[in-house]
């Protein structure tokens, strides 16, 4: 641990905090003006995650009315699959 009664010790704690508070600045403007393209990519991500679960919610519904009736469910169940992951590649 260097002596704190030998000068330039203060000076260097101070720039150590400095270059930290330097650190802490970017990482905060940097979060504070997110980068354009991110934003969009996400709201693209949030309407392919929405028209997935419609398209699920949809077939789910058929899929217990076929069920309350007694139908077959495996061809229900493979075409919503289907539907979903066409949905995901859009």
């Amino acid at each position: 641990m260097k002596d704190p009664a030998k000068p330039g010790w203060a000076a260097t704690i101070l720039s150590e905090f400095e270059g930290l508070a330097s650190r802490f600045n970017t990482v905060h403007e940097a979060a504070s003006h997110p980068d354009p393209f991110i934003g969009q990519q996400m709201g693209t991500l949030a309407i392919r995650i929405s028209r997935a679960g419609l398209v699920d919610a949809g077939y789910n519904d058929a899929i217990g009315r076929a069920a309350a009736n007694g139908a077959q469910l495996t061809i229900w169940l493979d075409a919503r699959d289907e539907a979903v992951r066409q949905t995901e590649r859009a």
